[in-house]
């Protein structure tokens, strides 16, 4: 819904997931948008996101999440650039999965070059930092997280109704719990078919 110089939008999901044939997780949410044009070639941004996670394997993982973005977009000739900021908190349902609720940061920057080899290339470079709500029983010690990712992703047009990507992402994690801890790189290529 456009107001003047605002953009409204709202947005719902569900998502049930199967594992091994049986009910695993079931998650519902709700965002809600507002984007105001600050001219023709820049705009600022803020989404409000609120979600429900039902594990049906270990009630000890059902959350409720909550998230605040903030991002600003400015496009120029050779590309269009954005900038986001993103305050997240999930709380355990349950006393005895508190330690699954984790409060959470993440920063990101986006470069998007919309026309290249007659497709398009949009990279993008992300911090984030995690701090888990309680000590983990089992390792009676306090989980804390940062992430470092790097990602690109090329599509290409093969028709009016069929788009080819490949996207690429590193990513580096450190945990206080070792174990939690790693470097990935993940490699991957789709088609998409528009009916």
């Amino acid at each position: 819904h456009n107001i003047g110089s605002w953009r409204f939008q709202s947005s719902a999901y569900a998502q049930p997931m199967s594992l091994g044939g049986e009910d695993y997780r079931y998650a519902y949410g709700l965002y809600l948008d507002a984007t105001y044009s600050l001219s023709q070639s820049s705009s600022l941004g803020l989404t409000l996101g609120g979600s429900d996670v039902d594990n049906k394997q270990n009630d000890d993982l059902d959350l409720k999440q909550y998230s605040l973005l903030g991002k600003y977009t400015y496009k120029t000739s050779s590309g269009i650039h954005g900038i986001e900021a993103m305050l997240g908190k999930e709380e355990a349902k349950r006393l005895e999965g508190e330690h699954n609720g984790r409060d959470y940061w993440q920063i990101l920057y986006r470069y998007t070059l919309p026309s290249l080899w007659n497709g398009s290339l949009v990279t993008d470079v992300s911090y984030q930092d995690v701090e888990y709500a309680e000590i983990h029983p089992f390792f009676q010690m306090l989980r804390e997280e940062d992430q470092i990712a790097v990602q690109a992703a090329y599509h290409y047009p093969i028709s009016k109704d069929i788009l080819a990507s490949l996207r690429l992402k590193h990513t580096n994690k450190n945990s206080s719990l070792e174990l939690y801890g790693f470097d990935k790189n993940e490699a991957w290529l789709s088609v998409n078919y528009s009916f």
